[in-house]
């Protein structure tokens, strides 16, 4: 453990400072990080990990002071994060009537748009999706128009490979709502009607569902950009600086060898959710194995600057409800 980690753990509890404190602290603290490192403190710029930065965070932690700069606390001096509260995953839209025969739905969110899929049997399935942009769906010149719930769009059909060459047939209705949001139904295989897409088109409502795979405790400022809620989250920057992800993963089992396996050192072995989980150093970041309380393994992999202590608080505000 670390002398910062000491402090964060069994330092002793501060009194509240008043406003001018906190901002003479901050004036003093970031100055002495530019004379140390010679250059502009920019918020967002690695400061020097020199021996005197190093004291001033520990004093400036002894004296009550760590709220000061919050964002600087962690490992290797880099980047750190201070974890916060993470509100549920949702997805915006709920149907009021589904196909029979659907399977609850999988969440999924990449770049430009969230989505919902239902899958059936063989190649059925409904897909509900909000994208930023008309063009996440390939349009063609001859999609017939349509009235949706008073919204104008467009119904025009496709093929699905899914990963085959033989393909299967799609139906899409696509229209803008009041948000400026594009949504669009898509029904597959044997649900590539007109009838069944438009009577779910015309079923959405304003209601949103929580998202299988979420997280508690996340860092602060940073947001979930992708996940695949049966088997992913991942989290990043809000500011979209760097390539650093937060990410969760489902696992059918643990590994049979942690260490060979992620190739991790510096391995303890803790306790989270009640449960016995395995963490340590795996290439530049951290990885950790442990299961939910209701017994689903999953992994979390993070980046080297947070600590120890941050990446089990992730780890324990893991929430899989599948």
């Amino acid at each position: 453990m670390n002398d910062l980690e000491l402090l964060e753990t069994y330092g002793p509890g501060a009194s509240p400072l008043r406003d001018d404190v906190l901002t003479r602290a901050r004036a003093e603290l970031t100055g002495q990080i530019a004379r140390e490192s010679n250059v502009t403190p920019i918020a967002d710029r690695r400061p020097s990990t020199g021996r005197r930065i190093k004291v001033a965070l520990v004093a400036a932690a002894a004296a009550g002071m760590v709220a000061v700069l919050p964002s600087m606390i962690g490992l290797g001096g880099t980047r750190a994060v201070a974890l916060g509260p993470s509100d549920p995953l949702t997805f915006p839209l709920t149907p009021a009537s589904l196909p029979a025969g659907l399977a609850a739905p999988v969440f999924e969110r990449d770049l430009g748009f969230v989505a919902a899929r239902y899958d059936g049997a063989a190649a059925d399935a409904m897909d509900i999706t909000v994208a930023d942009e008309e063009n996440h769906w390939a349009i063609p010149d001859d999609a017939r128009s349509l009235d949706i719930a008073g919204y104008e769009g467009v119904l025009f059909g496709g093929t699905d490979f899914g990963g085959t060459t033989d393909g299967h047939p799609t139906l899409s209705a696509v229209w803008q709502d009041d948000n400026g949001d594009w949504v669009g139904v898509t029904g597959h295989g044997d649900l590539a009607d007109a009838e069944v897409v438009e009577e779910l088109a015309e079923s959405l409502r304003d209601r949103p569902q929580h998202v299988d795979l979420t997280l508690t405790a996340a860092p602060e400022g940073w947001s979930a950009d992708r996940y695949l809620s049966d088997h992913h989250v991942s989290y990043s920057p809000d500011s979209g600086e760097g390539a650093d992800d937060l990410t969760v993963v489902l696992l059918d089992g643990p590994s049979a060898n942690f260490g060979s396996d992620y190739g991790a050192h510096e391995v303890t072995t803790e306790q989270v959710q009640g449960r016995t989980a395995q963490v340590g150093r795996a290439g530049e970041g951290w990885v950790l194995e442990g299961r939910t309380s209701a017994g689903q393994p999953f992994s979390v992999q993070a980046p080297e600057y947070f600590t120890r202590a941050q990446v089990l608080e992730v780890a324990e505000g893991v929430v899989y409800r599948g």
